[in-house]
Formats: C-alpha cells, structure tokens, sequence
C-alpha cells in the first residue's frame, strides 16, 4: 500500500492509497453507498469494489483503491461462499424478503429434509441459470433492478453457472413455512436468491431467500474483514497481498520491472496463465504468456508508475540487431559498445517475432534460439539491459525518422552500435549512416563492419551449417556449441525401459534444429551440465511421429526434468537415425553411443 507519509498532510487532507480493504458490509445498505462510506473514512480519492451485494445481504465486499481498482475485475471472477436462509411456502417478486409476495402461500411444513435435499441436489454441478429480474445485470443500458421498480417486465436468459456445494445445514418448520440453513459454493455470477426461487418451484412451494451473507471471495474471508465502522486507513492492505490472491507472484529484476512499467512484453516464461510481475515489494503489472510463444510475456493490466532501472555514471550505449543466435558477429557488436560504454550502461535492443515473419511470413527464416534464450546470451556477450520491440506491421511501416524517435531517443542513449547490414525504416530503408543524420548529435553511431571467417559471419549461414548438421562449423561462427532449449516433455518412456532414460524436448515449428541423427553433447539444466547422448528424430525403431530432441545424460537415470527447461549441446556427430529388428539391437547400439559420446566429451 502506498500513501503520503505521515504527517505530510493534516487529518482531513485526501490519502492517495493503492490497496485494498476487506469490508464486512451491513445490511440495510447498497454496495455502492457502503463503498461511499469506506472511502469517506480512508480519505482517499478512488475506490470500487468486486462483486455486488444487495442491501439484504451482509459479508464479504471487496474494496479496491487507487490503482488497484484495475484488478478488481479478476478478483470478481473467483468463486464465492454464501451461507443463506431460504424459506419455502412463499414465492417474491424479487425473489427475497424485500419483495411482495406472489400467488397464495402453501403450507410446506411436510417437506422432508429427503425430499429437499435431493431437490437441491439438482442444482449442484453446471447449471443454467435465470437470474432474478432483480438483479443488476444490464438491458439496454438500465439496470434489471431499476426496469422492475418502474412497472417494467423484464426477460432475462440464462447463463451457464456453477455451483460446487448447495449444502442443507438445518430445516425448520415453523407453520405454514419451512425455513432452511444452506451453504453455497458457487462460481461467479451464480445468484442464490434465484436458487431459492428454483427450489421453492421444484418443490411446488416458492421460495425465496430471507437472509443472505457472503462468506468467501476466492481466497478472501470474511472473517478478516472489518466493519463499516472500524473502517480506517491502517486497515487498507498492500496490492500485493491483492494480486497474490489472483495469480502467482513473480519477482523481476529492475531492468524488466522498467520494461513492465512502460507496458512492453517481456522475455519471461510464466509459472502459469497469469502471474503478478512485482519488483522490490511493489506490484508492477499482471501478465499473461504470448499465445504464439510461451517463452514471452504480454501485460493485461498495468499498475505500476514508470519504474526507471538505477542509474548507472558514464555513458550509455545501445547495440541494435535482430541477434538471433548471438554469433560471434553480433559478440562483436556488444564488445563494440561494451568499449564505448566503459562502466557504463550497455542495452541490447532486439526485435521479437522475427521481422520476416511479420512482413513476408513465407520466408521467415528458422530461429536459432527463443527470446528468453537470446535475452540470456545477449547479457553474457555484455550487455546490461535487454530492451525488446514488439515486431508489427505499424512498426515496419514506420519512416527512419519515427523509428529513432519513437524507438532509440526514449532510451536515452550517448551512442548506437549497429552492424553494417542494419536497416530500419519503411522497406528497410534507412542504415546506420543515416542513422546517425537522423541523431542530430544528440548520440553518436558506430557502424562495424561484418566480422567474417571464410565469408560474413551472419545468422542466416550459422542456419545453413545447423541444417546441414555441420556441428563444428555452426560452434565456429556461434563461439559455442549449437544448443537446442525446450521444456521437457513426457515421452512413451521406453528408452527408460530400455536402460537409457532421455530428456525429451519436442522441436518446435519455426525451430532451428539438426538434422535427423545420433549426436554427442551436453544435457544443460541451470548450472548442472551432463555429457549426454543425443537423439533428433521420430524414433523410427518405434514408428514416432512427432520430431524431438532426446538426451540421455550418461550415467544418471535418477533425473526428474519434466516441465523444466533444459538445453542440448551438439558437439559432434555420431551416426544417421537408424530403424533396427529388435529392441535388443537398438540397446546394443545405445551402448556403442554412449561409448562414443564418452571418448568423445572426455577428450574436451
């Protein structure tokens, strides 16, 4: 939570709080006027709360403040706990105790908790529901609510709900009514007054609720929540604690936390749907993976103000490039500015997806690494901070003069380092020497030759050399062996069976990979390095289908890698893939593998 400090302002001046509350409302009041009231103590300027509760209802509000507000919309989207007295023999125009009774009251004191509970049973699972025509659901813009209390029928449609627990706690006759205790379990949406008059129909009685309290918002409970008139700023508690509640907490660096805060995707593999990107105890931002690459991160909500990364004295340099790979040219680059910079800020500016892809899609070219791979090797080449541009179509069709406007002069830099071969602007355009027009002095641009080894060293003939499965060649130009990443995936475990358990990756369309054959390597996870055997095919022993990457680390068979992200080395071929009679012939072989990968890695 964040607010003036104390005694920066007298105790009738307005707090700017960023948290949330947790409020027990009363009943007699609308959400709305208790929302008014909360933020009337808090003395705070912004404030909304998470799922309505009507004025006969009591219990659990959920009130966000300030920034937080924007996540309130997930928090009303958790499954919720009502307990309720539903009173049978009596049906209400508003399906509870405020409404006025419909048709004549029936005497439903002969129910029997039997013939009520397996009535109730009914509505537990997925259900379509009717809303009561009280309800605030909106038609045409006007509340359901507001149409009844004019005269108006209204005719609303069902929705899909669910309800988890409609548990029977007591029944009470007292004549000519049956009044029952009930705890409801349910998803968001679910209305229990409509429950009551469903069951009440059921059973051929009416019904309608005379009590409602909400008990539970996802996590949240009522029991810690305060009353209206408890309600003080202290009580306010931080976004964090909030956004813990709606997805995972993810600490970022200060680097990324600057990225998160201006809105741009991140080179981030999330624990899971949604995560809550928070930097030293502040909430940045919820993000979600990119639906094209898991290995990216695109923000659905921002909350944090411009977090600026620390400042760092001397000068600050930014190396342009698409760096797929990371090769010995693109090192010289980042040494280039490494040089420039001194002690001070070198950034790393790279474009994700891939510009071909976007603009003529047919002939993007097989990337050598992923984002998140990239970003890893861009800083062990040098650089401090990795500043990634979303690839668009706007973007490829912005003039030179847009792109180091919009791009380059909000990084601030005191000098650019780019390749020879760099273009930018509307149909690649522009290059590094007009560049340096279009700086005007306010940055210096150094324009490096192409670094070259019997020819240019360039991403494109790195790719030529994986695909032809030239392995030395490929390590020449990368200055390290060619490596594979990929989360581990469950195979058919036969090469458990079989005494040569594997780490299996499956090789991703628009993947750079070998060719089909046996290869001796590494299997890399974290810090931990193992020589391995390599396999990249469909196993056509088994009749595979699907083309992997499977490493057997030699030596260990007690590794648990699923879901975790590993990569391969390839430092030398073996052999092609090979199809054999029987498994006892394919062992024999393995055996031969393994022994080859050991003279093979030892000797290195």
């Amino acid at each position: 939570m964040t607010s003036n400090p104390p005694g920066a302002a007298s105790r009738h001046a307005r707090l700017d709080l960023d948290g949330f509350l947790l409020l027990d409302k009363p009943a007699g009041m609308t959400s709305f006027r208790a929302v008014a009231r909360a933020k009337a103590a808090l003395r705070t300027r912004k404030a909304g709360h998470a799922g309505t509760l009507d004025p006969l209802a009591t219990g659990l509000l959920v009130i966000g403040l300030g920034r937080a507000t924007r996540l309130l919309g997930y928090v009303a989207d958790k499954d919720k706990q009502y307990v309720a007295t539903i009173r049978l023999g009596e049906a209400t125009t508003t399906d509870d105790a405020e409404g006025t009774p419909v048709g004549a009251t029936v005497d439903a004191t002969g129910l029997t908790r039997h013939a009520v509970e397996a009535a109730m049973s009914r509505y537990v699972g997925e259900i379509d529901q009717v809303p009561s025509a009280v309800s605030a659901i909106k038609i045409d813009g006007q509340r359901a609510y507001k149409r009844v209390r004019e005269g108006q029928d209204v005719d609303l449609k069902a929705r899909r709900v669910t309800v988890t627990r409609f548990e029977l706690v007591s029944l009470t006759a007292q004549a000519p009514f049956a009044d029952l205790e009930v705890v409801v379990d349910c998803s968001a949406g679910t209305y229990i007054r409509a429950l009551a008059r469903d069951l009440g129909r059921d059973l051929g009685v009416g019904g309608h609720v005379t009590r409602l309290r909400r008990t539970r918002i996802g996590g949240f409970s009522v029991a810690e929540a305060v009353p209206l008139e408890a309600v003080t700023p202290d009580k306010a508690q931080d976004m964090v604690a909030l956004a813990g509640h709606i997805a995972e907490l993810v600490e970022v660096d200060a680097v990324t936390a600057g990225a998160v805060a201006h809105g741009r995707a991140v080179a981030r593999r999330l624990p899971g749907d949604l995560a809550a990107l928070v930097h030293a105890g502040r909430l940045l931002a919820l993000y979600r993976p990119d639906p094209a690459d898991p290995e990216l991160a695109r923000p659905v909500v921002v909350v944090a103000e411009e977090v600026a990364p620390a400042a760092r004295p001397g000068p600050r340099v930014v190396a342009i490039g698409n760096f797929d790979g990371v090769h010995e040219g693109h090192q010289a680059i980042l040494q280039a500015a490494r040089t420039a910079a001194g002690d001070g800020t070198v950034v790393a500016l790279t474009f994700w997806p891939h510009p071909l892809s976007i603009l003529r899609p047919e002939k993007a070219p097989a990337l050598l690494c992923g984002i998140e791979d990239r970003v890893e090797l861009l800083k062990a080449a040098g650089a401090d901070e990795v500043s990634i541009v979303t690839f668009t179509p706007e973007l490829g069709a912005w003039s030179p003069e847009r792109f180091v406007e919009a791009v380059l002069v909000p990084l601030r830099p005191t000098a650019v380092v780019v390749g020879q071969n760099f273009r930018f602007g509307a149909g690649a355009e522009a290059d590094g020497h007009q560049m340096r027009t279009l700086a005007g002095g306010r940055f210096d641009v150094t324009v490096l030759p192409m670094l070259c080894d019997d020819g240019p060293v360039s991403s494109s003939r790195v790719r030529k050399a994986v695909a032809a499965g030239d392995v030395a060649r490929a390590a020449q130009m990368l200055g390290r062996w060619f490596r594979y990443s990929g989360l581990v995936v469950h195979g058919n475990r036969r090469g458990h069976t079989l005494g040569f358990p594997t780490a299996n990756i499956t090789v991703a369309p628009g993947a750079a990979c070998l060719p089909d054959a046996v290869y001796a390597g590494y299997l890399v996870h974290g810090a931990d390095r193992w020589p391995a055997a390599i396999s990249v095919g469909s196993n056509p022993t088994f009749d595979g289908i699907e083309r992997r990457v499977e490493a057997h680390a030699i030596g260990r068979t007690d590794l648990e890698l699923y879901g975790e992200r590993v990569g391969v080395d390839f430092v030398a071929h073996l052999r092609p893939q090979s199809r054999f009679a029987s498994p006892e012939e394919l062992i024999a072989q393995l055996t031969r593998d393994v022994a080859a990968t050991r003279r093979i890695i030892g000797g290195r």
